[in-house]
């Protein structure tokens, strides 16, 4: 189960979304619609291996476990790696990228392998990895370093932007987009700035 996981998204339409990756994954034995994140296969495999066949709750379950997942993969470790990243190279620290891409993985790959226990131990009390402590005080730790990074990435471009770029009334005009950018787009904001900040950081480099 471990190793079909790798391949559940493979399967992935727009008919039944994941369903026949999830029958891949359980040799035939799930049958629901469903579409969850892809990381919580093996938890949900085991959920499902005390229910029957066309339990309501999985659809229930489903939905939950791919919000939960989503944030916490793709809204939170996924730019914080990211981040990190793109961070390390900009100070030549060109060693931490492969202590990143060991983290990331060995986070999925322990939620792979022991998922399906895990599943299976709380079938009955549906009181899933949402609720854990663990689980809260991570994404919280998360939250905060993604915010940390992208402040510490924003500032390394300002500072090395300004030694390029010696006209004072410059310098007033990107300061001030940028803070028009972060007051009119809120948190949606941080890519757009990133973005800003990279292609004038580098317009400044190659002038």
């Amino acid at each position: 189960m471990f190793f079909k996981s790798f391949f559940i998204q493979t399967l992935l339409n727009k008919e039944s979304m994941q369903s026949e990756g999830y029958s891949f994954l359980t040799d035939g034995q799930f049958k629901n619609f469903i579409n969850s994140n892809p990381y919580f296969c093996t938890i949900i495999a085991g959920l499902s291996s005390n229910f029957k066949r066309e339990d309501e709750r999985m659809s229930y379950i489903a939905s939950i476990s791919a919000m939960v997942g989503d944030n916490l993969f793709w809204n939170n470790l996924r730019p914080v790696v990211l981040l990190a990243a793109l961070f390390a190279v900009l100070l030549n620290a060109w060693y931490v990228l492969p202590i990143l891409f060991v983290i990331y993985n060995a986070l999925t790959f322990y939620l792979r392998f022991f998922g399906f226990s895990y599943g299976v131990k709380k079938s009955t009390s549906l009181n899933l990895l949402y609720k854990e402590r663990l689980f809260t005080l991570s994404l919280k730790l998360l939250q905060n370093l993604k915010h940390l990074i992208s402040g510490a990435v924003c500032a390394y471009f300002i500072l090395n932007i300004y030694k390029y770029l010696q006209n004072s009334l410059l310098h007033v005009i990107i300061t001030c987009f940028l803070l028009i950018l972060i007051i009119a787009m809120k948190r949606k904001a941080l890519p757009f700035v990133l973005l800003v900040l990279t292609i004038i950081y580098f317009i400044g480099v190659f002038k």
